[in-house]
């Protein structure tokens, strides 16, 4: 799956087969991308898995186990509870909110971070920018106009293609209009795609993605088509 600490699903299968029996739960508490857990289905064991990446949690349900079904904790199922969570932890509602976006991972670094909470590669060269860069930032509280043009400051200092401003609610003051639309557009295989946006989390739970080119899977380098989890 491209992911960096992956083991291979036959050691692990040998493992838990030597060490557990059917019907016994297996505890993997730094799951990653879910191989423990693919072993301990496959051997009809009940399985736990742990992790701090939410982009792994996704990973595992969408990807490895391709089971929507199975439960999640500890991260938003709805509007109310990622609302919860900006408020009660927005460094967690920080990384979450930037794996909302594909391609995108977060900055290991979450303190004076510079105005950039995550970033991402996209996969085509634009053939009007000489940069395939694109870059994420979150706020969790109420809107500022101030901070929207910092960020849009932020991705030309940076020179990136594009930028994704990502708050709780829609945005759709004056003052915002004017500041995105001035952004211009970047036209990457004859489309054109904003160079700055405001995407609300309301509306991942609304089953709306924002409008992004082809980007490349943050893991395994490859280009993948944008799609919500």
């Amino acid at each position: 799956m491209g992911y960096p600490t992956q083991k291979p699903l036959k050691l692990l299968e040998r493992i838990i087969e030597s060490s557990t029996k059917e019907g016994d739960v297996v505890l993997d508490p730094f799951c990653g991308c879910g191989t423990t857990v693919e072993a301990a289905k496959k051997l009809n064991r009940q399985f736990v898995g742990i992790d701090i990446s939410s982009f792994a949690i996704d990973l595992v349900k969408n990807k490895r186990l391709n089971d929507r079904n199975i439960k999640v904790n500890g991260i938003p199922s709805d509007f109310e509870s990622a609302k919860r969570l900006a408020s009660e932890n927005p460094f967690n509602f920080e990384s979450w909110a930037v794996t909302r976006l594909p391609g995108f991972v977060p900055n290991t670094k979450q303190v004076a971070d510079g105005g950039v909470d995550g970033r991402a590669t996209i996969t085509h060269m634009p053939e009007n920018l000489n940069s395939r860069l694109a870059l994420a930032q979150i706020k969790g509280g109420k809107f500022h106009i101030d901070h929207l043009r910092a960020f849009i400051n932020v991705t030309d200092d940076n020179e990136a293609a594009l930028g994704v401003y990502v708050t709780l609610e829609p945005i759709n003051t004056p003052g915002s209009r004017k500041a995105v639309s001035g952004a211009s557009t970047v036209c990457i295989n004859g489309q054109h795609f904003p160079r700055m946006q405001i995407y609300p989390i309301r509306e991942y739970f609304q089953q709306r993605a924002p409008k992004l080119p082809m980007m490349n899977d943050p893991y395994t380098g490859k280009s993948m088509i944008p799609q919500l989890f």
